[in-house]
């Protein structure tokens, strides 16, 4: 699956560890696994909306 800490390892991780130096990379996932297994440097968690919140 694409948000898999398993995809991020044999896909991704190569790629974007070549980046400039100060270079950010934001990467969004609903699973918390995810960041915390590809050391993401900050991960900030968002609060879920409840039904009325999210047709605003």
């Amino acid at each position: 699956a694409l948000w898999e800490v398993k995809w991020w390892e044999e896909e991704i991780q190569g790629t974007l560890m070549v980046g400039a130096i100060g270079s950010k990379i934001l990467i969004t996932s609903i699973m918390k696994y995810v960041s915390e297994g590809m050391g993401a440097f900050y991960m900030h968690e968002l609060l879920e909306f409840s039904f009325h919140q999210s047709r605003d």
